[in-house]
C-alpha cells in the first residue's frame, strides 16, 4: 500500500521504550548503549521523551554521531557519496 501512494516504509533500530520504563534516565541509557552510525531512534510523544531529549542529543553528539532525518539518511546522494 505504500509503494502505491509512493510512500517509503521505515523502521527503526533502536526503540528508547524497550524497557517500559518511561523515566528520562533509563531513555538515555537505552539509547546510548546501542546507538550506531546509521540508528533510527523510535520516540514518542510523552513526558518522559521531552524531557530526557537533550540529553540524548547531547549523548548521541559526544558519540561523535549527527543527527539527522530520514530523508537526509536515505538520500541517494548521501549513499553514492560514501560508497567505495
Amino acid at each position: 500500500a505504500a509503494f502505491s501512494l509512493k510512500l517509503m516504509t521505515t523502521l527503526w533500530t533502536i526503540d528508547s521504550m524497550e524497557n517500559g520504563k518511561e523515566q528520562p534516565l533509563d531513555r538515555v541509557r537505552t539509547i546510548s548503549d546501542k546507538v550506531e552510525a546509521g540508528s533510527i531512534i523510535r520516540m514518542d510523544t510523552s513526558d518522559g521523551t521531552a524531557q530526557s531529549l537533550e540529553l540524548i542529543i547531547q549523548t548521541i553528539k559526544n558519540k561523535g554521531y549527527q543527527l539527522g532525518t530520514i530523508s537526509e539518511l536515505t538520500d541517494e546522494m548521501r549513499l553514492h557519496y560514501h560508497s567505495y
